[in-house]
């Protein structure tokens, strides 16, 4: 019981310490610049989030109409992919994304599988 009630008076001295010491000065500077700090960040992914939205506006997708995408995951597929105009088919495109099924069977077994190619690689 001695050891434990030692460890913790050591514990206290080291983290607690007396107020207006130079440890407690600088743990709470430190604390007070780590709040600072997440508040900053927390303003820039509030501004980026922002502008992304804007940007997807802008750029006239209807991509986040589907369920599951985001303006975030919207603006990464724009921004890959570009405009679907450059592909002359449903297939090319599907080519293109890996998303074209290719047959997998086996035996009596048969399934279609998505082709993970060369657009999976970037």
């Amino acid at each position: 019981m001695m050891a434990v009630a030692s460890v913790r008076k050591n514990w206290t001295n080291l983290f607690c310490g007396r107020p207006g010491s130079a440890p407690v000065r600088t743990r709470r500077q430190l604390a007070t610049e780590l709040v600072r700090d997440v508040c900053r960040l927390d303003r820039l992914v509030s501004d980026l989030d922002r502008r992304i939205r804007e940007a997807g506006a802008e750029s006239g997708t209807s991509l986040t109409e589907v369920f599951g995408i985001g303006p975030l995951l919207a603006a990464k597929i724009v921004g890959r992919v570009g405009s679907v105009a450059r592909f002359p088919t449903r297939a090319r495109f599907a080519s293109y994304t890996s998303t074209a099924p290719i047959e997998a069977s086996s035996g009596d077994l048969v399934r279609r599988t998505a082709f993970l190619g060369p657009a999976t690689a970037g």
